[in-house]
């Protein structure tokens, strides 16, 4: 799915939110570190296609066969275009990715972002902002991109977007960390291009 343009008619919420990739596998501390985190249990892997992606406003009832909210047409999402207009994320908000989710995104050729710092240390970037802004060469899959999207649409649409927030940082957090998301009840999982796929049909073409 391709940046959405503006839409007048519809702004977000008043107050936005100011707040590696192992190829070889998943280092199995961090990953009870982060399941102890959100209250999951590893499980064996499996991997998903992408057709089944299609149609589910959550990944937990996507893998379930939850048939509530399936209609893409009622996620609630806006896209990453949406974010970077004017309606989206203010110019001088300053939260970071790596505030929010960690990390930095590191490609699957192994190219991560550079951290940006002022001359006393501060991290000043990449911002959320930034990340929207870039393409498929620095962004690889936009996966950043539509990671930040996600993120604001369960922030500022908690009532309305049906993937929760929690859902959002686990799903980014774990491809950060991990290369894929393992889902705690069934052990499918999802890589970062098709986090990508999964984000992409919650958006409801803003």
């Amino acid at each position: 799915m391709s940046g959405n343009p503006e839409n007048p008619e519809q702004k977000p919420g008043e107050n936005l939110p100011i707040g590696n990739v192992d190829q070889a596998g998943p280092d199995n501390s961090k990953r009870r570190l982060l399941r102890s985190v959100v209250g999951t249990t590893p499980v064996v892997l499996a991997v998903t296609s992408k057709p089944v992606l299609a149609g589910w406003c959550t990944v937990s009832g996507m893998f379930s066969g939850n048939l509530s909210h399936h209609d893409t047409a009622l996620c609630g999402g806006r896209s990453p275009g949406y974010w970077r207009s004017r309606h989206g994320i203010p110019r001088d908000d300053k939260t970071t990715f790596r505030s929010i989710f960690g990390d930095v995104w590191e490609d699957v050729y192994g190219v991560k972002w550079s951290i940006k710092y002022d001359k006393y240390g501060n991290e000043t970037g990449p911002y959320l902002r930034d990340v929207l802004a870039m393409d498929g060469n620095d962004d690889h899959y936009q996966f950043g991109a539509h990671s930040v999207a996600a993120y604001m649409n369960a922030m500022n649409y908690p009532n309305t977007y049906y993937t929760p927030l929690n859902q959002v940082l686990e799903l980014v957090k774990e491809v950060l960390a991990f290369g894929y998301y393992t889902d705690p009840s069934t052990g499918n999982t999802l890589n970062a291009e098709q986090v990508v796929d999964f984000i992409q049909q919650t958006f409801d073409g803003y």
